[in-house]
C-alpha cells in the first residue's frame, strides 16, 4: 500500500493532560531524530497527528488504538504507558525519511497479553556495553524499549559481585541508578531492582528476620556485624533511589544462603524497602549454583508459608527444575515471573546446542546473538506459566533479542519476522525493513552445522554489504540508515564470522597435512621442526583486508554504542565478557596442543622412542580394529545420544542433556609456556554431552564386536574441572552395573579408563552406556569416548 504524505507536520494534544503532553514531546523528539523536521506542537484537534488518553477508545491498561488515514494519524492510549506504546506503533509503521514523513492507511486496537515485558540494563563493569554509556545513551535506550512495548526495566544496585568502578565508567553507580529509575518512571515503566544477597552463613545460628542475635559467641557477633552492614547498605540505597516498584532477590549467583536463611534475610530486606517504598513488591528465585533437591524442597516449603512480604516467584537461570514444576509448587495465586537469559549462547539457560566448537571458542558466550526462531519457541513453551518476562541482559549484544521477547509478551500471535521488520523500520530504515529483517533472521542459520561448510556465513556478509551500499546511496539523518548502530552491529558480526570461517578452513587444511611424511621420517627432531614450520602458518592472518574491515567495524560499534568487543581497544573486562574479538587470531586447529607435546621430545633419548611418540600423537583418536572413537563436538556424534525429548521441545535442557562448551582453555591468554594443560587442549574437548542436575546421559554405542570385552576410555565434560582427579564423582554404568575403574591414561590424565566385561555388548554389537554422578556435582557427561577392543 502506498504511503501518504502527512497533511502537516503537526502534533495535536490536550495541553491539560500531562501524559499526552509528555507523549507529544517524546514523539516530536523522535521524529526530529529520524526526519530532521521539527513537528509543531498544537492544540488538540489541530494536528495531523492527534494524541490523547482515552479509556473509551483504548481497550485495556497499556493498550492503545491507532488509526492512519489520508495523511492523518490518531493515537489514543488507555494510560500514559499505552499512549507511549501507541507512539511507538507510529514509528514502526510510518515511512519516515530525511525531510519528511508518510503513513499508510490502517488501524489497530491492541493491548499487552502479559503484564511483565522488559529487560535488565544494569550499570556494572561486567557488561559488554552499559558501563561505558552516558546518561543520554541510557535514556534513549530505555525510551526505545518503552516505545516498543516494554512495561518494566530492571536495574542493578550499586554493590554486586562486580568491581564497583572501571576505566570506562563515567559516573558513580548510584548516580546512574537515580537517573535511570527516573527516566523509566517518566516513560511509564515499572522500576525493578535485581538485588542479590552476597552472604554466607556457615554458623550454627539461623539468620533472624528482624533484630539481631544475642551476642554470646564470636560467631553470633560476626553474624550481627554482617547483618548490620547489609542492612545499612540497603537503607542507604532504598532511601536514595527515587522510584522502586519491585525488587528481585536471586537465591544464588551470587548468594549462598540456605532457604530458611534466604527467606529470613529477604524479610529483613522487605522491611527496609517498605520504609521508603511502601508499595514495592518483593520477588525471589530458587536459582542456586549447586545440585540439591533438598534446597528446592525447602525453598518451596518457605514459599507455601505465604510470607506477607512475598509478591511472587521468579523462574531464573540455573534453577534446577522447569518452569512447569515451579508453577506447580507455587501457590496458584502467587504470580510467576520469567527471567530468560537472552544474552548468552553457551554455559547458560538457553544454549545453542549444536554449536560448532569453532564458533564456541571465538564468538563465545556474549556475541551478537539474534535467535528469533528459537526465542519464540522458548517463549511459547513457558508462556502459560508466567505473567511475563524481564530478561537477563549483560549489554548491547542481545539487542535484537530484547525486542523479540517484548513482542512475544505483548501478543505471541505476532510473528517474529513482523517483529524484525518493525525493529528494522523503527531503528534503521523503513524503506528496506523487509530485507534487513530477513538478513538478521539469517544469522540464526550460522549457528547450525559445521563452521567451515556453512554457506549462511558468506550469504549474510554479502547481503549486508549490498544493503550498506544501498543505504549509503540514500539520505538519512545521522543515527539511521547505514549510520545506525543497529546496522553496524550485524555488519561487524558478519565480517567476524567470515574471517573466522576463512581461518578455520585454512587451519583445518594446515593440520590435515601436518603429519605428511611421518612414516618415512628417520629423524624425529627434524620432522618435529617440519611440523613447527607447517603450524606457523596458523599464526598468519588468512585475509588481511577482511581483518582490517572487521576491526574497523568494531571501532565503529565502540564509537556509536560503546560495544566492548575487545580487551585491547574497546575496554572489555575479559574476552568471555563480550571481548570476543580477542579470539580472532587464535589457531582453529590443535596447533597449541601439538606444539606443547612436541616439547616433550627433548626428554626422550632415542629416535625410536621419539618417532613412536609422534605416531601416537598423530593417531590419538584411533581406536583400532573393532573399536570406535567419538568426539561429541562433531554433529554425527548425536546419533549415539538417546533423549526422551528434543532440544526444540525443551531448549532449556533441564530434564534432558545438552551440548555444553568448555571454552576457557582456548582463551587468548592460554598459549603460554607455563600452561600445564596446553598438551591436553584440543578442539575435540570443547564440546560435550552434559546432563545437568538429574538429566540422564544415555549413549547407545553400536558397531562393536558382539560379546567382546572392551576398555572404555572417556574424557568427561570439562565444565566442572574433571581433569585427572583420583576421586572423581562421575562414573559409567551398563544395565545398572558400575564399570570398574582402570585409572587414567598415562600422559593424558584427563582420559579415564574403565573395563567393559565380555558379554555386555549384545548380539547386534550394541551397548548402552549411562554417564552418572554422585549427588554433589551439578552435572556430568562425555566429551570424548574410545571403545578399545580387548
Amino acid at each position: 500500500m502506498q504511503a501518504t504524505e502527512m497533511r502537516s507536520y503537526t502534533i495535536g494534544f490536550d495541553g491539560g493532560c500531562e501524559a499526552a503532553a509528555f507523549a507529544a514531546k517524546l514523539l516530536q523528539e523522535e521524529l526530529l531524530r529520524r526526519t530532521g523536521v521539527t513537528f509543531a506542537l498544537v492544540a488538540s484537534g489541530e494536528g495531523a497527528i492527534e494524541l490523547s488518553v482515552s479509556r473509551d477508545a483504548a481497550p485495556a491498561p497499556e493498550g492503545y488504538a491507532y488509526t492512519a488515514k489520508d495523511g492523518a494519524v490518531t493515537i489514543a492510549g488507555f494510560d500514559r504507558a499505552g499512549l507511549i506504546h501507541g507512539v511507538g506503533r507510529l514509528l514502526r509503521e510510518a515511512d519516515w525519511y530525511k525531510g519528511g514523513l508518510a503513513v499508510r492507511d490502517g488501524s489497530c486496537t491492541t493491548y499487552p497479553r502479559k503484564k511483565l515485558r522488559g529487560s535488565q540494563v544494569g550499570y556494572r563493569n561486567k557488561t559488554n556495553a552499559y558501563s561505558a554509556w552516558s546518561k543520554e545513551t541510557y535514556k534513549q535506550y530505555i525510551r526505545d524499549l518503552a516505545l516498543f512495548g516494554a512495561s518494566s526495566i530492571e536495574f542493578l544496585p550499586p554493590r554486586t559481585d562486580d568491581n564497583p568502578t572501571a576505566p570506562v565508567m563515567k559516573y558513580e553507580a548510584l548516580d546512574v541508578l537515580q537517573y535511570t529509575s527516573g527516566v523509566a518512571h517518566e516513560h511509564g515503566l515499572e522500576v525493578w531492582i535485581w538485588y542479590p544477597n552476597m552472604m554466607k552463613n556457615e554458623s550454627p545460628y539461623k539468620l533472624p528476620s528482624s533484630g539481631f542475635l544475642t551476642e554470646d559467641s564470636d560467631e553470633a557477633r560476626k553474624i550481627n556485624e554482617m547483618l548490620r552492614a547489609e542492612d545499612a547498605q540497603r537503607e542507604h540505597d532504598f532511601a536514595a533511589i527515587p522510584y522502586i516498584d519491585h525488587i528481585m532477590i536471586p537465591g544464588g549467583d551470587p548468594g549462598d544462603l540456605e532457604p530458611g536463611d534466604l527467606f529470613a534475610f529477604s524479610e529483613r530486606v522487605a522491611n527496609i524497602l517498605h520504609k521508603y517504598h511502601p508499595n514495592a513488591g518483593v520477588w525471589i528465585s530458587a536459582q542456586v549454583m549447586k545440585n540439591s533437591d533438598d534446597f528446592k524442597f525447602r525453598f518451596y516449603d518457605e514459599v507455601v508459608k505465604r510470607p506477607a512480604w512475598l509478591t511472587g516467584v521468579c523462574h531464573a537461570p540455573w534453577v534446577s527444575h522447569t518452569m512447569k514444576e515451579c508453577r506447580e509448587r507455587t501457590p496458584s495465586d502467587l504470580p510467576l515471573r520469567a527471567y530468560p537469559d537472552i544474552c548468552h549462547l553457551l554455559c547458560c539457560q538457553y544454549p545453542v546446542h549444536a554449536w560448532d566448537p569453532v564458533w564456541a571458542i571465538t564468538a563465545g558466550r556474549e556475541c551478537y546473538n539474534p535467535r528469533p526462531r528459537w526465542s519464540r519457541q522458548m517463549h511459547r513453551l513457558v508462556k502459560d506459566y508466567n505473567i511475563g518476562s524481564i530478561a537477563y541482559s549483560e549489554g548491547i549484544a542481545d539487542d535484537v533479542s530484547k525486542f523479540v521477547w517484548l513482542d512475544a509478551d505483548w501478543d505471541d500471535s505476532i510473528s517474529y519476522m513482523k517483529t524484525l521488520r518493525d525493529f528494522a523500520s523503527m531503528f534503521i530504515s523503513p524503506r528496506h525493513a523487509a530485507e534487513i529483517a530477513s538478513t538478521i533472521a539469517l544469522f540464526e542459520d550460522i549457528y547450525e552445522g559445521p563452521a567451515v561448510a556453512n554457506t549462511a556465513v558468506g550469504e549474510v556478509y554479502a547481503q549486508l554489504r549490498a544493503l550498506d551500499k544501498t543505504l549509503r546511496a540514500e539520505a538519512y539523518t545521522d543515527e539511521f540508515g547505514a549510520e545506525s548502530y543497529r546496522f553496524a552491529m550485524p555488519m561487524f558480526m558478519s565480517a567476524f564470522y567470515l574471517y573466522v570461517q576463512r581461518r578455520a578452513i585454512r587451519d583445518k587444511n594446515v593440520f590435515a597435512n601436518v603429519w605428511n611424511g611421518l612414516d618415512e621420517a628417520a629423524d624425529a627432531d627434524a620432522f618435529a621442526e617440519t611440523i613447527r614450520t607447517r603450524l606457523a602458518e596458523t599464526a598468519a592472518s588468512p585475509d588481511e583486508a577482511l581483518k582490517a574491515e572487521m576491526w574497523g567495524l568494531a571501532d565503529t560499534c565502540w564509537e556509536k554504542v560503546n560495544w566492548k568487543l575487545s580487551t585491547t581497544r574497546h575496554f572489555s573486562p575479559d574476552y568471555s565478557r563480550g571481548g570476543f574479538l580477542d579470539t580472532a587470531d587464535i589457531p582453529l586447529c590443535n596447533a597449541w596442543w601439538l606444539g606443547a607435546n612436541l616439547k616433550k621430545l627433548a626428554a626422550m633419548k632415542t629416535q625410536e622412542e621419539k618417532l613412536a611418540f609422534l605416531r601416537k600423537l598423530r593417531d590419538y583418536k584411533t581406536a583400532g580394529p573393532g573399536g570406535k572413537y567419538i568426539s561429541f563436538g562433531e554433529p554425527e556424534s548425536m546419533q549415539y545420544l538417546r533423549m526422551e525429548k528434543t532440544w526444540w521441545e525443551e531448549p532449556e535442557a533441564i530434564t534432558i542433556p545438552r551440548i555444553e562448551h568448555c571454552v576457557g582453555m582456548f582463551a587468548p591468554d592460554k598459549a603460554k609456556d607455563d600452561n600445564a594443560e596446553l598438551d591436553k587442549t584440543t578442539l575435540e574437548r570443547v564440546s560435550s554431552i552434559l546432563g545437568y542436575y538429574h538429566a540422564p546421559v544415555t549413549l547407545a554405542i553400536d558397531g562393536l564386536v558382539p560379546g567382546a570385552a572392551y576398555e572404555v576410555r572417556i574424557v568427561y565434560s570439562l565444565r566442572f574441572g574433571w581433569k585427572g582427579q583420583a576421586d572423581i564423582e562421575s562414573y559409567i554404568t551398563v544395565n545398572g552395573e558400575r564399570l570398574a575403574s582402570l585409572g587414567n591414561v598415562e600422559g593424558d590424565e584427563w582420559v579415564y579408563r574403565y573395563a567393559l566385561p565380555a558379554g555386555m555388548v549384545d548380539e547386534n554389537g550394541c551397548v548402552t552406556l549411562e554417564i552418572e554422578k554422585e549427588e554433589g556435582p551439578r552435572g556430568s557427561g562425555a566429551t570424548e569416548l574410545w571403545m578399545l577392543l580387548q
